[in-house]
């Protein structure tokens, strides 16, 4: 890869600026702290560094160079550091602009990767004041099935950055550098750095314990609209359908299609189309020939989103289910489905249950399954959604009330091209003798049901191919 040079380069660039950062740093005082007070005094490379009157670190990257970074190196590395296993770092992005920042963490002069550092990556956005969290050794959350970790025990969740899986290794009880390095060459950016601190937080079973409620949310932070009980869930009802019907009727702009009256017209036809205009825009055209955006919605389902909990039951606070729940709601699958998520085989098999299911059980009662499609799609269309987007519920194409997408696999076949990504099926070969009667047949058969009926948009075949 080409950057690698550059990077491996970077560690050995010759520092000259050095200011001291050994203030207090904001949101200190977290339980599990160790030794907040050691200095760390910093060096930049293509960057201006400023000390401010509270003893933050301001760091003004120049955007005339590559890499341009920022290194704080800890005076001195006290014996209760060994205990430590996360390093945090109060960091504040006040540019408009986000910054693509790589984070490296050293237990030498030289912060050799990757037996003596480890290292991060993480976007900061905008306007952002945060903590981050970088543990020590890695902590990988697709262990437990999910994509990112939650934050450790003893760490708070509200503003805090989790950086739970490093690459490489590194001593705790010997810390001796923190790279702050804006990725590539992005233009100016500015970052307020407060003073780094080693801190004794658990990164392990006991953070995932209860971190999912009843209604399969997020325990350990609050945001408006969270559900506390099954009546908030029936209220809000009512208020959806009164905002659902309002705002569909303030549609009069389009035509029953999603169509835009106001654009240029072209000739109707039996289907979507597409088709260019005078002025040489193209546009998707619907059956009564007027210009059409698609702006749509992936995956509208019902049964789609099932957690499957076997293994880990302890990550959730109640998995009771009424006793006469309908079977999409809690069940058991004997084979893998959907593949693997995040190549961890056994969080895709055995017990599963499906909260969106269980919430609609509880918010419509148990005739959801013929409420559904006439909600989601009143829904969708309030929203300004104009498209049932792919991978969804067949059941809602014939109500006609959005147009609608349908996928099309052209499945296995003998013949394969390694992707290299264990994660993703490989790719069928185009050029195999088994591509084209396969393709034919995949495509025939779904087409059958949906050729003839003009809310039909189109076909997506295949999906985040691995081309690699």
């Amino acid at each position: 890869m080409r950057f690698r040079p550059s990077i491996l380069a970077l560690w050995a660039l010759s520092l000259s600026v050095s200011l001291s950062v050994d203030g207090a740093a904001p949101g200190a005082g977290r339980t599990g702290d160790i030794d907040p007070s050691i200095p760390w005094p910093a060096q930049g490379f293509a960057c201006d560094l400023q000390t401010l009157r509270d003893g933050r670190l301001e760091v003004q990257f120049h955007g005339d160079a590559d890499w341009p970074n920022a290194v704080l190196r800890a005076a001195q590395t006290p014996a209760s550091w060994a205990d430590a296993t996360t390093l945090v770092v109060p960091l504040e992005n006040p540019g408009d602009a986000g910054v693509d920042l790589f984070l490296r963490v050293g237990d030498d002069a030289q912060a050799s990767w990757p037996d003596h550092a480890i290292a991060q990556r993480r976007y900061i956005g905008p306007h952002t004041a945060t903590t981050l969290l970088i543990a020590l050794s890695a902590h990988p959350g697709r262990q437990m099935g999910m994509q990112s970790p939650p934050p450790p025990v003893g760490a708070s969740a509200q503003g805090t950055i989790s950086l739970a899986d490093p690459t490489g290794r590194v001593d705790p009880s010997h810390l001796t550098s923190l790279y702050l390095v804006v990725w590539g060459r992005t233009g100016p950016r500015r970052l307020i750095v407060g003073t780094p601190r080693p801190a004794e937080f658990d990164w392990g079973q006991a953070a995932y314990t209860g971190l999912i409620d009843r209604f399969g949310q997020y325990t350990r932070g609050t945001w408006p609209g969270k559900v506390r009980s099954d009546a908030d869930l029936r209220e809000v009802r009512v208020s959806e359908a009164e905002f659902d019907a309002e705002s569909r009727s303030q549609r009069g702009q389009f035509d029953r299609f999603g169509g835009w009256l106001g654009g240029p017209h072209f000739a109707p036809g039996r289907g979507f189309r597409v088709e260019r205009s005078e002025h040489g825009t193209w546009w998707f055209v619907t059956p009564l020939g007027n210009p059409f955006f698609s702006l749509g919605v992936d995956t509208v389902s019902r049964a789609d989103p099932r957690t499957f909990f076997e293994g880990r039951e302890f990550m959730f606070e109640e998995l009771q289910v009424p006793p006469d729940a309908p079977p999409e709601v809690l069940g058991v699958a004997q084979s893998t489905e959907g593949g693997v998520p995040y190549g961890v085989p056994r969080f895709n098999t055995g017990r599963w249950i499906n909260f969106y299911a269980l919430n609609l059980l509880r918010k419509f009662g148990a005739k959801f399954p013929e409420i559904w499609p006439d909600a989601v799609l009143g829904r969708l269309s309030a929203w300004g959604f104009n498209t049932i987007g792919n991978w969804s519920d067949s059941a809602l194409f014939k109500h006609h009330i959005l147009p609608y997408t349908v996928p099309i696999s052209l499945g296995a076949g003998p013949t394969r091209i390694p992707g290299g990504n264990p994660e993703i099926a490989d790719i069928a070969d185009p050029f195999g003798a088994d591509f084209a009667p396969r393709a034919k047949e995949a495509i025939v058969n779904v087409t059958r049901a949906y050729r003839d009926d003009p809310w039909l948009i189109g076909y997506f075949v295949d999906n985040e191919l691995p081309w690699g």
